[in-house]
């Protein structure tokens, strides 16, 4: 029922049908409400359960990190289509759910969390999403440091949603992202680029949005990166025109419009 709610806040912002206003927003996400609100209890009873049944506990934690990936989806299209009229009924009704998310040791939970702070800095308005630029940007520094250690798939989309998320920030972000830190957030990702994983399957799509988040620097923040650096690592994630693949709607920008989505080279994989 959460794909349905959310293909029709698709269909109503690309088709316009005007069946979805913001006064209607409010009664209809209740569904999306109580649904978390339900993902919420069994993962109460599971961590109270502790080791009894990990197999049945895999499958269950993987249907609701389905559903809560969903219900992200489904925010981020209600923000799409409506912006900050639509942010009340978020920040009252779901906002307390995600917050959830954010304060949970699971990195795929807090990447969905990422992901919804992510929607609201983009399409919210800078008077809006300045508290969430200050609550988030410490952690989005954070996470996508390098470490020693190999990144588990989870650890991967972590990192792809605070990439991302720095990224948004440098459009969206204002004074809030400072020089200095623009300049570090620039150091970051040619890290990610340049590392000789970059390409491994289970890397590339951090890469990708690390290429993407390098040129809204380039673009949105010149001052702070040494372009005779920057530009050329960007340039090399860019495949030519006769490659291209579209990317989803969290890629679009001027820049990262010409960055592909098959960037792995599976030959690069460990073993």
């Amino acid at each position: 029922m959460l794909d349905a709610f959310r293909e029709l806040l698709t269909l109503e912002r690309t088709k316009r049908l005007g069946v979805v206003s913001p006064q209607m927003l409010n009664s209809v996400v209740g569904l999306v409400k109580s649904q978390l609100a339900k993902a919420e209890k069994r993962q109460e009873k599971r961590a109270a359960a502790g080791d009894e049944d990990d197999e049945g506990d895999d499958e269950e934690k993987e249907a609701d990190l389905e559903l809560l990936s969903t219900a992200c989806n489904a925010i981020g299209e209600m923000l799409r289509l409506h912006g900050a009229a639509a942010l009340p009924t978020v920040e009252s009704q779901l906002m307390p759910h995600v917050q959830k998310w954010f304060s949970s040791e699971e990195p795929a939970f807090k990447a969905l969390a990422l992901t919804v702070f992510n929607h609201v800095i983009e399409h919210a308005g800078r008077e809006h999403n300045k508290k969430y630029v200050a609550a988030v940007l410490p952690v989005l520094a954070a996470t996508t440091m390098l470490s020693d250690a190999a990144p588990s798939a989870e650890d991967a989309s972590l990192r792809q949603a605070a990439v991302a998320g720095l990224g948004i920030v440098a459009e969206h972000g204002g004074k809030l992202l400072s020089r200095n830190a623009a300049t570090e957030a620039g150091r970051q990702m040619l890290a990610l680029l340049q590392q000789p994983e970059a390409k491994f399957s289970s890397n590339v799509e951090a890469s990708e949005a690390a290429a993407i988040t390098l040129g809204k620097l380039l673009v949105h923040r010149t001052a702070s990166l040494d372009a005779s650096i920057a530009l050329p690592e960007f340039l090399a994630w860019v495949p030519p025109p006769s490659t291209r693949t579209p990317l989803e709607h969290r890629h679009s920008d001027p820049c990262g419009g010409a960055v592909a989505r098959s960037r792995c080279d599976p030959g690069l994989d460990p073993g």
